[in-house]
């Protein structure tokens, strides 16, 4: 590849990485800022800053699918950011009290790992 080649090459994909960038961006922040605003008139913040309260200070939500659903086309909407849900992964080792863990799960939801005591008991945890 001659020097040449290798600057057109590099160059492309600058670009490529900048339009990447530009895309996470508008997957993150939906709307921005006029829609940060919006949920702040109606008492409410963004998910991923709720996400961040839920989560260990000074560990990071390592976020997944962030651009699924761009160029989707429904109907009237070309992308759906982030397909519609943030999912991930963060840490948050603090256990959670049985109470709460019996009704997220009446109401079927799921916790992980799960740290209750009848998860424990004859598994050799103490």
């Amino acid at each position: 590849m001659t020097p040449e080649e290798r600057a057109e090459n590099r160059r492309f994909w600058e670009e490529e990485e900048r339009k990447l960038d530009e895309q996470m961006y508008r997957a993150m922040w939906p709307g921005g800022e006029a829609a940060v605003q919006r949920l702040a008139k109606q008492g409410k913040q963004p998910v991923r800053q709720l996400i961040q309260k839920l989560i260990d200070e000074g560990t990071e939500f390592y976020e997944l699918g962030v651009l699924a659903g761009f160029g989707m086309n429904y109907p009237d909407v070309e992308d759906v950011p982030c397909g519609g849900i943030v999912t991930g992964i963060g840490q948050n080792p603090r256990q959670l009290d049985d109470d709460y863990r019996k009704r997220q799960q009446s109401e079927g939801r799921h916790l992980f790992p799960d740290n209750s005591e009848e998860a424990h008991e004859g598994a050799g945890y103490s």
